[in-house]
């Protein structure tokens, strides 16, 4: 007998545990699922594990949602106080193109940047930030 739940977590820590990178992130061959020593207790005690497994994840993902929520003031907040440390600013608007080069493809790498040289922001570094969004009531910074 067993208790179907109990099988998915455990497996999900079993492959966890035994997966090895790969160049399309990490797998586990089938030979090799097939040695991996895998616990099964009693049924009663699966259903016990699976139910208290339910209960904790619901209560870590309670968590995830609040810390995610807690985070979004956290933006709001700083991307307030830029918008009005920035619209108090008294002085000339220029486009950014005014003021940047814009480069196309992949023609600086990490490999390339240096101390001294050319100065870059490379897009994946304002892209991939987490509060890469801009919201302003400043008219002068619309595009």
């Amino acid at each position: 007998d067993y208790q179907l739940k109990y099988h998915a977590y455990a497996l999900s820590v079993a492959c966890f545990h035994n997966r090895r990178k790969d160049t399309n992130g990490y797998k586990i061959m089938s030979g090799e699922m097939k040695s991996i020593n895998y616990p099964i207790p009693p049924l009663q005690e699966q259903e016990q594990i699976a139910n208290f497994l339910d209960w904790k994840i619901n209560d870590i993902d309670g968590l995830i949602k609040k810390e995610r929520e807690i985070q979004a003031e956290i933006d709001d907040l700083l991307l307030a106080t830029i918008d009005k440390a920035i619209g108090n600013v008294q002085c000339e608007y220029v486009k950014l193109k005014g003021v940047f080069a814009f480069g196309k493809g992949l023609g600086i790498t990490k490999d390339n940047l240096g101390e001294e040289g050319i100065k870059c922001i490379n897009y994946g570094e304002i892209h991939n930030l987490p509060n890469c969004r801009f919201s302003s009531t400043d008219t002068n910074l619309k595009g």
